[in-house]
This record gives C-alpha cells, structure tokens and sequence, in this order.
C-alpha cells in the first residue's frame, strides 16, 4: 500500500484535513483480455475518486450514463489525471460530476487495486469520499457539467441495498455494447471491477451504523 503515498504526494495532508480512511487492498492474477484492459484504463487516468453523494433521506446517489446497459447505476467516480494531485482532480471531478463544490463529510477508504499477469502488474487506486453540497443546501441536487459524460439518470439508494447494486454490476454479461462510447473495454470486466467499491461502501458504512447514513 505504500506505493499508493508515493504516486500521490498529497494523499497525507488530504488525510489530515479529512481524516484516516480504510485502507483495502484488491489483488488478483489477470488473464491476457483482462491485463490489457487494466492497461489502458491506467493509461488514460492514475486513479479516481468515487463519491458518495450524501442525500437528506440518508441514502446515497446513484447515476447511469446512456450508454451503459438499460438499468445500470453506480456511485458517481471520477478520474485522477496523470499529474494531477488528488485535491485539484477532487475539485475538478466535483465540478464536473456534481456542478458543484462537494464538501467532505468522511474520507471513508482508500482501494488499491492489483493486477497481475506474470512479471506485468497494473496499479490503480480508487479513494472514496462521503460528500454533500458546500453550499447553503447540504443536500443540492446534482447538475453535471461535462456533457461528454453521457449521464442520463440518478436514484437514490440506502445503505442496505447498495449490496444489491454491486451484485448487479458483477453479474454483468462478458460483451461490448458500445466501443465508441465505453473505453473500458469487457462490460462483464467492468462490472465486477466496479462491483467491488461499492462492496466496500456496503460494508464500511453498514459496519459503522452511522444514523445519517443508515
């Protein structure tokens, strides 16, 4: 995990301002499809930050994007840039995602993932934020500002059935619906890798028992 501090500087003083996360490490051997796909997603973005959007009912935002596969919703995310530090791209992505400045409420975890195949290894890192507005309503409604993004549609979700969203993601089908618009690569792939930020949420914030977020 300490290569996690070392490809991003600022990760300490993010800590001090917003305290200690978990820290969760996610290991595992690739196959050929699968390391390449890490490859290229490394390539464009270093990392990302997932943001848990607070709502008023206690539950959180989820968003889809019109390409994705019909019903399809995940936590908002958004990539760190190579050369970004992590609190410029959490004020860029906030804009972006968001339309708004996100105030931190927690900084619930660090997850590093890596993928290995042979001597060829892929790191990424996803730092997972509970956020709310900064401005006078806590709890503002969400307005992207990056129409590239494709984001069609938000839900709110409770705690409890964010398991079910993961468990949606990772039963994904193996198959590419739209190489123009998806990057990514295998949806099955994608879906399991997303599956398992949103397994963590589940878990620390279920753990916790925190009555705002419950």
């Amino acid at each position: 995990m300490c290569w996690v501090f070392d490809a991003f500087p600022d990760l300490s003083s993010v800590i001090a301002e917003h305290g200690t996360p978990r820290f969760v490490l996610h290991s595992e051997t690739a196959d050929p499809d699968g390391l390449a796909q890490w490859q290229r997603t490394a390539a464009e973005r270093r990392g990302e930050i997932v943001f848990c959007v607070r709502r008023a009912n206690g539950g959180l935002l989820l968003h889809t994007k019109r390409h994705y596969p019909a019903g399809t919703f995940r936590l908002l995310s958004g990539g760190i840039q190579h050369g970004e530090s992590l609190s410029a791209a959490l004020a860029r992505e906030g804009k972006e995602e968001l339309g708004w400045r996100p105030r931190v409420v927690r900084f619930l975890a660090v997850l590093a993932y890596h993928w290995m195949l042979a001597d060829t290894a892929v790191r990424f890192a996803s730092f997972v934020l509970v956020v709310e507005s900064s401005g006078a309503d806590a709890f503002q409604s969400p307005s992207p500002q990056d129409e590239t993004e494709g984001i069609s549609g938000f839900r709110t979700v409770s705690i409890r059935n964010l398991k079910e969203v993961a468990n949606q993601l990772a039963s994904l089908p193996l198959g590419i619906a739209d190489t123009s618009a998806f990057s990514e690569g295998d949806w099955g792939r994608w879906g399991r890798f997303r599956a398992i930020v949103h397994r963590l949420v589940h878990e620390t914030l279920a753990e916790d028992d925190l009555d705002a977020l419950s």
